[in-house]
């Protein structure tokens, strides 16, 4: 996800996943598989840690 050539940005995504309260199977096909993967997770926690504070 710190590759700018791949994909859109992520933060758009994960905003309307926690504001709709989504529960998505995401599917994850970059290079670094697990460590984009955990990148993933951890910014929706964090938006979700956020909202409901």
């Amino acid at each position: 996800m710190d590759e700018v050539e791949y994909g859109p940005d992520f933060h758009p995504l994960a905003s309307l996943i926690v504001e709709l309260d989504l529960k998505p199977v995401m599917i994850c096909e970059t290079p670094n598989l697990d460590v984009d993967a955990q990148k993933m997770r951890d910014i929706l926690r964090e938006l979700e840690a956020t909202r409901k504070s």
